[in-house]
């Protein structure tokens, strides 16, 4: 980004979307909540908690995962689990 430009709008834009971390990730079905595993760049991570609420993952304050890392979220189905 040059800071020539006589307009910042897209440049700002795009630096604001760059610096999103996302803390929270919504998960598809309903999860057994004893199997869930969740892995931060091939790792596993205990740095989490699941809002059963929401449905989601919320990593904590101190362990946001960065913008590039690749997060897996494992888990049964709740459902398969019912007689």
């Amino acid at each position: 980004m040059s800071i020539c430009a006589t307009d910042y709008g897209l440049q700002m834009d795009t630096l604001a979307r760059d610096s999103i971390l996302l803390s929270a990730f919504e998960l598809s079905e309903i999860p057994l909540e004893e199997s869930i595993i969740v892995t931060v760049d091939g790792y596993v991570s205990s740095d989490w908690t699941y809002n059963a609420t929401e449905n989601a993952i919320y990593f904590n304050a101190n362990a946001i995962p960065a913008t590039e890392s690749e997060i897996y979220i494992e888990y049964a189905l709740l459902d398969d689990c019912k007689p």
